[in-house]
C-alpha cells in the first residue's frame, strides 16, 4: 500500500468548523472542516431526508460532535427548525419523549443510548411518536432488543443506521428493512454518493470478497487533516482509485463483509471507546 498522504493545509479564512474527536484513547484531537466540505454534506443531508422549510429535527448531539453538521447546520441551511436538548435534561427519558411530542419533530439523530432510554419509558407508558418522519442512529451498534422496539415507537419513520467518522463525517447509510439477518449487528450499508471505501487485511491486502479487515475511507466531507499536523501520521493514506488518487482516512474500525456483500461493524484494532 502507500506511504501516509500529506493532507493540505486548509487556510484560517476558509474554515468553516472545528470539531473534536471522542479523546478515548487521550487527548482530543482538533478537526478542520473546510467551507466546501460541509456544504456538500450539510447539501447531502437536507436531500437525503427531506430537510425543507418548516422541518422540525431534535439536536442531542453536544455542540462540538459532528452530528451536529446535521441536526443543526443542514436543518438551518434549508430553512428548518431545530430543537435543542437540555444537556442536563439528556438522560430524562420522560423529558426527551415530551419534547419530541410537544414540538412535533420530524427527525431525529442519535445514539444508541438515547434510544434505549426512549424506547424503555415509551414502554412504561404506552407512547407513541407518530410525528417523527426520519430516525437515524449512529456512533454504535443498536442492540437487537432496541431495534425491534423503534417500529413501534416511531410508527411512521424510516429508520437508518449512518456510519461515519469525525475525520471523515458520515459516509454509509443503511435502512432498515426488516430483512437484516436477526441477531447480528446491523448493517452500515451502502456508500454515500462520492464516497470510496476499501477494507483491509492484517497482512495489508484489500479484501475484495469475504473477510474482516480495517475500513478505509475517503468522502467529498472530510477535513484535510488535524489542526496539529503531528497527528496525521499513519492517520491517512493515498491509494489510486480507478486513475484518480485519493486520499484515505484509516478508520481503524474492523468491518466484516459476508457473501452477500453485506458490511458490518465488528469492533476496533486500538482501543479507542465507540
Amino acid at each position: 500500500p502507500a506511504g501516509p498522504a500529506q493532507p493540505h493545509r486548509t487556510e484560517p479564512a476558509d474554515v468553516s468548523f472545528m470539531f473534536t474527536t471522542s479523546g478515548s484513547t487521550g487527548q482530543p484531537k482538533i478537526v478542520p472542516l473546510s467551507t466546501g466540505a460541509v456544504d456538500r454534506f450539510t447539501d447531502w443531508a437536507g436531500e437525503q431526508f427531506r430537510i425543507r422549510r418548516g422541518t422540525t429535527v431534535l439536536n442531542y448531539a453536544p455542540l462540538n460532535f459532528d452530528l451536529c453538521l446535521l441536526d443543526i447546520w443542514a436543518t438551518l441551511k434549508h430553512g428548518g427548525r431545530v430543537v435543542l436538548v437540555d444537556p442536563a435534561q439528556a438522560t430524562h427519558a420522560g423529558h426527551l419523549l415530551d419534547l419530541i411530542a410537544r414540538h412535533g419533530v420530524q427527525l431525529v439523530q442519535a445514539v444508541p443510548m438515547f434510544y434505549q432510554l426512549l424506547t424503555d419509558a415509551a414502554a412504561e407508558r404506552h407512547q407513541r411518536l407518530d410525528t417523527v418522519e426520519h430516525v437515524i442512529f449512529t456512533g454504535d451498534s443498536l442492540p437487537a432488543r432496541c431495534l425491534a422496539e423503534l417500529p413501534r415507537l416511531f410508527g411512521a419513520a424510516r429508520l437508518y443506521n449512518v456510519y461515519g467518522c469525525t475525520e471523515t463525517n458520515d459516509s454509509f447509510i443503511h435502512e432498515v428493512d426488516g430483512t437484516e439477518p436477526t441477531g447480528e449487528p446491523v448493517p452500515i450499508g451502502r456508500p454515500l454518493p462520492g464516497v470510496h471505501a476499501v477494507i483491509v487485511g492484517a497482512d495489508g491486502e484489500i479484501l475484495t470478497g469475504p473477510g474482516t479487515g480495517e475500513l478505509h475511507v475517503t468522502t467529498p466531507f472530510q477535513t484535510e487533516g488535524y489542526l496539529d499536523r503531528e497527528q496525521n501520521a499513519d492517520t491517512f493514506t493515498t491509494r489510486l482509485h480507478g486513475q484518480e488518487e485519493l486520499r484515505y482516512f484509516r478508520s481503524g474500525d474492523l468491518v466484516r463483509r459476508d457473501r452477500d456483500g453485506r458490511i458490518t461493524l465488528e469492533g476496533r484494532n486500538d482501543h479507542q471507546v465507540k
